[in-house]
């Protein structure tokens, strides 16, 4: 399990969070938007500091004024700056996300994917150079800020760097990390990952008329 949160930023004297946190956000979608909600609800970056993107201009415009983040012209400017960086899109959107991220993500970046069905080897090779990937897959309840999130890092990734993966994306409020790529210190196997989602509700569900 994940250990507690801690809050990454310092008050200010009008009470609001200062955050050394830069965050993009690439999907501004339901379970994008209620990571948003979360991290913002645990003052683990501060509004001003979140720069994000969708390609619904009419949804990107309720989200900047219900959150007070700022809008991205695209996902490259969503993507440049940032310290971390969460990949919310729907699976189909996203050759067209990397296409425009290809070389646009800085080593340093973390880069957190919410993308079902995405697999940590296709994020690392997309994105180009050594990134910190984190794969990270929330439920369902995460909606209303419950739920599991089965967590697992890439190869560049350290178990540390998965674990603050997973107290970033704090919205569920249980957190299982799976296995590093490379780490000979993993305690799951990363073949876990995919019955943990699915057995979480992560998954689609699919509904069968038999007569």
């Amino acid at each position: 399990m994940a250990g507690r949160t801690q809050r990454a930023g310092k008050k200010t004297a009008a009470g609001r969070t200062k955050s050394p946190i830069r965050l993009g956000l690439i999907g501004c979608g339901q379970m994008g938007e209620a990571l948003l909600r979360g991290l913002l609800a645990a003052k683990l970056v501060a509004p001003e500091s979140v720069l994000a993107s969708d390609p619904d201009q009419e949804r990107m415009k309720v989200i900047v004024q219900r959150y007070g983040i700022r809008a991205a012209r695209d996902n490259r400017s969503a993507a440049s700056g940032a310290t971390v960086l969460v990949l919310a899109v729907k699976p189909q959107a996203v050759t067209e996300m990397f296409a425009q991220l290809r070389d646009a993500v800085s080593d340093r970046t973390l880069v957190v994917s919410v993308i079902t069905g995405i697999r940590l080897v296709r994020l690392e090779a997309e994105l180009g150079g050594r990134p910190r990937v984190v794969r990270v897959v929330p439920n369902t309840p995460a909606l209303v800020g419950s739920g599991m999130t089965a967590v697992a890092g890439g190869a560049a990734a350290s178990r540390t760097t998965a674990a603050l993966a997973g107290q970033r994306e704090s919205v569920a409020k249980r957190c299982t990390l799976g296995s590093t790529a490379g780490s000979a210190s993993s305690t799951s196997p990363l073949g876990w990952f995919g019955s943990g989602a699915s057995a979480s509700g992560a998954t689609a569900i699919r509904l069968f008329s038999i007569r």
